[in-house]
């Protein structure tokens, strides 16, 4: 599965050559990720910003990337009101609605920031508490078939639907799960979402 993100970026203020030295940064970045094997979506060059809609496009197409993305990455701009939009629906999505979503804030080394009170402080504390979440996260244990050649997952009634009959007890194991991702892990790492997790009690 490809990792993705969604990548929060001032668009305006950068847009036709009017912060070359930010655009750099921002494209530096993007590369960065993508070189990792990344998806990246970033509105200043993969959302069209002509939109006869008044904007209504743009921001359908940009929540609907949010929506799928994996993990949300922000280059965090006081003045950028797109990109506080786009956080808005973030903490609409994780906070209100418990998708389970990666945040980072990309610039946080470069962040001075003494207001008691500001989007940036909010989003700190998501990244806070999603490294809280994290930190105490347990594996799930799945059962599996294991009657060499199969391994298939059994179905929550022991059913193996690739052998198509119940296995006794002697030919089940059980396998570490990611509980986000779904899938087996890898010396207790999901190699999807890259976390690690303990085993359950």
């Amino acid at each position: 599965m490809t990792k993705s993100v969604f990548f929060i970026s001032p668009v305006k203020g950068v847009m036709d050559g009017r912060n070359p030295v930010l655009e750099w940064k921002l494209r530096r970045y993007v590369t960065g990720l993508e070189s990792q094997g990344y998806k990246v979506h970033w509105p200043l060059r993969d959302t069209e910003q002509t939109d006869i809609t008044g904007g209504m496009f743009i921001c359908r197409t940009n929540f609907q990337a949010i929506i799928d993305a994996k993990e949300i990455h922000i280059w965090y701009d006081e003045a950028s009101a797109g990109s506080k939009f786009d956080m808005g629906g973030v903490f609409m999505l994780c906070q209100m609605l418990g998708m389970k979503k990666k945040i980072v804030i990309a610039n946080e080394s470069e962040m001075v920031d003494t207001a008691p009170k500001s989007f940036h402080q909010v989003f700190k504390r998501l990244v806070a508490q999603e490294i809280a979440i994290m930190k105490a996260a347990k594996a799930i244990l799945v059962l599996h078939h294991d009657d060499p050649p199969c391994t298939a997952r059994l179905n929550p009634d022991g059913y193996c639907p690739e052998c198509r009959y119940h296995p006794d007890m002697q030919s089940k194991c059980f396998y570490y799960y990611c509980p986000n991702c779904q899938i087996p892990l890898k010396d207790m790492a999901c190699p999807v979402c890259q976390q690690t997790y303990e085993k359950p009690a």
